[in-house]
């Protein structure tokens, strides 16, 4: 569990670099982000339990894509790279020009992972995530040891607790899908 925690923590970290760079370089395409406030600003007019599912289902379909072997860890680049941008744009928009939008950068994502107003549910968010893509890693090194010790019960075994770790994702995810809709 430990090693889990560490990931999540480290995937706000990447957050927070991506968006630092983001920042740095001036790569944010405006249109790209107000689009993404306009789709924000539609699921805000739904019903509560609207939320809790639209939220839900982005969050479980983005961690079901970091699952599969080689295309999960660049799926999960693409995916950091993507939010990075949405929150490098709301960084320098909340500093006003009087707070280094660096520092908004580290603070917001941080206070969405550790805030209690928050009630974490950015913390469960990247749990679930971290989780999917600490399996993926698993399931190449079982692909590895199979063909290395060529027993493919290896790869099969792994290959069925990836079921499992689907299942736990899917309700560590409901729980911070629910914590979110809340607030939103």
């Amino acid at each position: 569990m430990a090693a889990y925690i560490l990931a999540t923590i480290l995937i706000g970290v990447i957050l927070v670099s991506m968006s630092s760079l983001r920042i740095a370089t001036n790569a944010i395409n405006q249109e790209r982000v107000q689009s993404t406030e306009k789709e924000l600003s539609k699921i805000r007019n739904q019903t509560q339990i609207e939320i809790f599912f639209s939220i839900f289902k982005n969050n479980y379909f983005i961690a079901l894509n970091f699952l599969p072997p080689i295309a999960g860890p660049v799926f999960f680049v693409l995916v950091m790279y993507s939010t990075s941008e949405i929150f490098a744009a709301r960084s320098i928009e909340l500093s006003n020009n009087t707070i280094s939008p660096y520092l908004i950068s580290l603070l917001y994502v941080f206070t969405l992972m550790f805030s209690p107003a928050a009630l974490f549910f950015g913390f469960l968010e990247f749990l679930g995530y971290a989780i999917a893509l600490s399996q993926s890693f698993y399931l190449i090194g079982s692909a590895i040891r199979s063909i290395k010790e060529r027993q493919i019960t290896i790869l099969t075994n792994e290959l069925k607790f990836t079921v499992y770790t689907a299942l736990i994702i899917a309700l560590v995810l409901l729980l911070a899908a629910y914590l979110e809709s809340l607030l939103v």
